[in-house]
């Protein structure tokens, strides 16, 4: 693989597949959680590392095309974004010079077949520098057919609660200044993409604010069904696993909660989210209002 006209190589046993990107394709396919980049490997969200980032290279156009190799290491995967790959082909691994080891980033070197030299990347480095966690399937040693109760969850702060939103009904991750959000009626919306999306009701305590319209906020898009909806979060703090809970002497499991980083989180409920339909047949839609007008 290369990354800014340089060449590097990762020990094939940690590399699980390729996952190629044309031109204009990152910007819908790649997600951001804050800071933080995803990518959505068949329903689940894999951490992002970008390689001209962690080794401080001239940076890439978010736009341009890259290649990213899912890795595990040791239980911790994630995607590694590179401009290009090459063909994989067998090495005789070099010790490095005592400056590169100090950098930690490297298990060696080699000489490519075509007589260029390549540093050989350590996966397990990267992972805890990025602070790549372990993934579910390796906690506590257990596969996806033990893993009974579990469930994956975007942890988000809404105020001051902690909220868990089933991360198979989460579509997307927006910043938009708070002067997008609109009444139609006495509820919250937004325009996207064209569309009209429901908000929840926390979006209506920024309306009322009072503060700098321009602010930024964070709306989650999530899939209720056949909609989508949208709920306001003050900060988006975790993807990680969940665990159910049950009733003391009931044996049964309780509702709308689960156990995230060993605290009792409140799984939010979608439907609670009034639909369009309902917003119509308000009286109070007469006053709707424009975000223009509200300022």
């Amino acid at each position: 693989m290369h990354s800014r006209g340089q060449n590097f190589a990762v020990p094939q046993a940690s590399l699980t597949e390729l996952v190629h990107m044309s031109a204009g394709e990152t910007d819908n396919r790649i997600e951001w959680l804050e800071n933080a980049a995803l990518y959505r490997l068949r329903g689940r969200l894999l951490p992002l590392v970008f390689l001209d980032r962690l080794l401080q290279q001239p940076p890439r156009e978010r736009t341009a095309p890259c290649d990213i190799a899912i890795l595990n290491a040791d239980g911790r995967r994630f995607g590694l974004v590179v401009d290009g790959l090459a063909d994989p082909e067998e090495i005789v691994v070099k010790p490095l010079a005592a400056v590169l080891r100090e950098i930690g980033y490297y298990a060696g070197a080699t000489i490519l077949g075509n007589g260029e030299m390549a540093l050989i990347l350590n996966p397990g480095s990267i992972a805890q520098n990025a602070n790549v966690s372990l993934s579910s399937e390796a906690d506590d040693g257990l596969g996806d057919e033990n893993r009974t109760g579990h469930h994956d969850f975007l942890l988000v702060e809404t105020g001051n609660r902690r909220a868990a939103l089933p991360l198979e009904t989460v579509v997307r991750i927006e910043r938009i200044p708070r002067s997008r959000i609109e009444r139609a009626g006495s509820r919250p919306v937004l325009r996207f993409d064209g569309q009209l999306l429901p908000l929840d009701d926390a979006a209506s305590e920024l309306i009322d604010a009072g503060d700098d319209p321009e602010a930024q906020t964070t709306v989650v898009v999530c899939r209720d069904g056949d909609r989508h909806v949208g709920m306001t979060v003050s900060q988006v703090l975790d993807v990680t696993g969940g665990k159910q809970l049950e009733q003391a002497g009931t044996g049964g499991v309780a509702g709308g909660i689960t156990l995230l980083h060993d605290r009792v989180t409140g799984i939010v409920s979608l439907s609670g989210i009034p639909s369009l339909e309902c917003v119509a047949e308000s009286p109070a839609m007469e006053d709707f209002q424009p975000a223009e007008e509200q300022r």
